[in-house]
């Protein structure tokens, strides 16, 4: 497992967040609900089921879907400039038709289908959405690429050095400041990162995490 500053971007970012908003948030409650999905057959519908969500909602947060600004289905059915890291492509490619943007606009606009609206539904869905063929092959590949974790701990567990010369490259700091404990009313914000790192990455016990950190 490669370890650098990039890991730190979106554990930071939540934290930046929620503690300017004085809240807390999923990110600290456990992983987002990810789905492999088999894009040959179900791509269009998935992504119909989530350009849909803020009128799907039991309180619509809109009325119509293009006025909604946490979307990129405004980008997909208007002439709006499309940002570099938005792929419309595979989209357009499976809905056809001369004019993509009005096809797709069209194919939203029809709903949900039964099928997507049944598998998102049930109450623990699956994490695959295929066929039989396209689900048993998913569990095979990943029975056979390993698992993160094994009986003993962590498979690649990262070295309390490397977390330690992320967080301070980070931040700007000196190592020390962040291994040496300062009493004061001033939080220690980098410590407390490097510590809370330490115990997700490093696959070590208490109390060899606290031997670098004093």
């Amino acid at each position: 497992m490669e370890f650098s500053t990039y890991n730190l971007c979106g554990f930071l970012g939540g934290l930046h967040y929620n503690r300017l908003k004085q809240t807390d948030g999923p990110l600290f409650r456990g992983r987002y609900k990810s789905i492999l999905v088999d894009a040959s057959e179900y791509l269009l519908q998935v992504s119909r089921y989530i350009h849909r969500n803020p009128v799907e909602a039991r309180k619509p947060l809109v009325n119509h879907l293009v006025s909604y600004p946490w979307s990129s289905y405004s980008t997909y059915v208007t002439k709006r400039t499309c940002p570099a890291w938005l792929c419309r492509e595979p989209i357009y490619a499976e809905i056809g038709g001369t004019s993509a943007r009005q096809a797709y606009r069209a194919y939203v606009e029809e709903g949900v289908d039964g099928e997507i609206r049944e598998f998102y539904g049930k109450p623990g869905f699956s994490v695959i959405l295929g066929s039989k063929v396209f689900r048993e092959e998913a569990c095979a590949n990943a029975i056979n690429g390993g698992r993160e974790v094994s009986r003993k701990g962590l498979v690649e567990p990262v070295p309390i050095a490397t977390v330690l010369g992320a967080v301070s490259t980070y931040y700007g700091c000196e190592k020390t400041s962040i291994t040496v404990s300062r009493r004061g009313p001033r939080a220690n914000i980098p410590r407390w990162i490097a510590m809370k790192l330490c115990q997700d990455f490093c696959g070590q016990p208490l109390s060899e995490i606290g031997r670098p950190l004093e």
